[in-house]
């Protein structure tokens, strides 16, 4: 059976997808796991979005696999040296841009990650196990405020899998495809707007472009479709400034905000800074919902394409285009959403995008 070797010194979110797939497929019985300290592959790096695995036919082998995952928004390697140091560099947002500048043998190194998603499935004691492995490897003081957001977000995950509480954290289960919703006439699309200030400075001007064309999106669709468009701005007090007519007035708590998505016909995805594919995405595919989004430029694994598990658009004009012949076409809403329940099934659901990775080893 294979083993996996996890060396974990962080708890970032976005890593939380490959905790859930490796403890899912331990459970199932496909491999042995086991959990200890960061590496300085990925200690020298102060942000929490890389993770190194050490992989083995067996628990018995000395024959490592070593596989390194970059989970940053942007195409650009976080940790190029490590390519003469792993087997694979997975990297999410894995775009042509990745590559340039690598030798033949680096390149056949990058792997697609997949699309990323905020999902939890895993038991306390193996949440405890991971906790500790970050903070013996990286130590810090969880009363300095600059560790505020990671200590919130370590609070969460907690809250979630020692103490039961419902809060914004899913599990894979409430993250699964459910009935179609293609004859329920509505349109869904609720965002975020980057406040520039917040960001450095190389993606301020991004942030500003992706903000006025949400901001122009949600005003054609509210304009366009009244009550069947469903949405807005999340309320928060830079969205308040541009644009108050158009906050959101549906749920902006993540458990009952999946509820709404559900439940709507179309859901509409906007690429995120560095045209990142959002945990939106992510989640949309998840729920097997018919898709609109502005076209995707990351490598995905399988065959995941326009036309097939989303329509692409280029402007709000043209969204909303799409949107008025869709709304029409229950059969290609339909169609849309069955190939992306096929897909999170065969290549996005936490377990299975895990084990897809791990089958790698068998070609190095």
């Amino acid at each position: 059976m294979m083993h996996v070797d996890l060396h974990c010194d962080t708890l970032g979110t976005h890593l939380l997808q490959i905790f859930s797939g490796l403890y899912l497929l331990q459970q199932r019985g496909k491999i042995t796991l086991a959990v200890k300290g960061g590496l300085p592959l990925t200690l020298a790096r102060p942000n929490r979005q890389f993770l190194v695995l050490r992989v083995a036919q067996n628990k018995a082998s000395r024959d490592r696999t070593t596989f390194l995952f970059d989970l940053q928004d942007s195409p650009a390697l976080g940790l190029p040296d490590a390519l003469d140091h792993v087997d694979f560099y997975v990297k999410r947002s894995l775009e042509p841009s990745s590559f340039h500048g690598l030798s033949e043998v680096q390149a056949k190194k990058l792997i697609p990650f997949g699309l990323n998603y905020q999902v939890v499935s895993f038991s306390a004691n193996y949440f405890l196990k991971i906790a500790a492995a970050e903070f013996f490897s990286r130590p810090y003081s969880p009363l300095n405020k600059k560790h505020n957001f990671h200590v919130h977000n370590l609070k969460d995950i907690f809250d979630f899998v020692v103490r039961g509480k419902k809060n914004n954290l899913l599990s894979e289960k409430e993250l699964s495809p459910s009935g179609s919703a293609a004859g329920n006439g509505s349109v869904m699309f609720q965002c975020r707007l980057w406040e520039p200030m917040g960001l450095a400075e190389k993606n301020q001007e991004d942030a500003n472009q992706i903000n006025q064309s949400r901001i122009e999106l949600i005003r054609s669709l509210k304009t366009e479709l009244g009550e069947r468009f469903w949405g807005g701005l999340q309320n928060t007090a830079y969205a308040r400034e541009l644009a108050p007519e158009l906050i959101a007035s549906l749920p902006s708590v993540r458990r009952e905000y999946i509820a709404r998505v559900r439940k709507a016909s179309i859901v509409i995805s906007s690429a995120g800074l560095l045209q990142s594919n959002g945990w939106k995405l992510g989640e949309y595919v998840a729920l097997g919902k018919c898709i609109l989004s502005e076209p995707i430029a990351t490598q995905l694994p399988g065959h995941f394409a326009a036309n097939k598990n989303y329509i692409a658009y280029e402007s709000a004009g043209n969204c909303l285009e799409i949107v008025k012949s869709l709304l029409d076409d229950e059969i290609s809403i339909a169609s849309i959403e069955t190939e992306n329940r096929r897909y999170a099934q065969d290549y996005l659901a936490p377990g299975k995008l895990i084990e897809n990775i791990l089958e790698r080893m068998n070609s190095k």
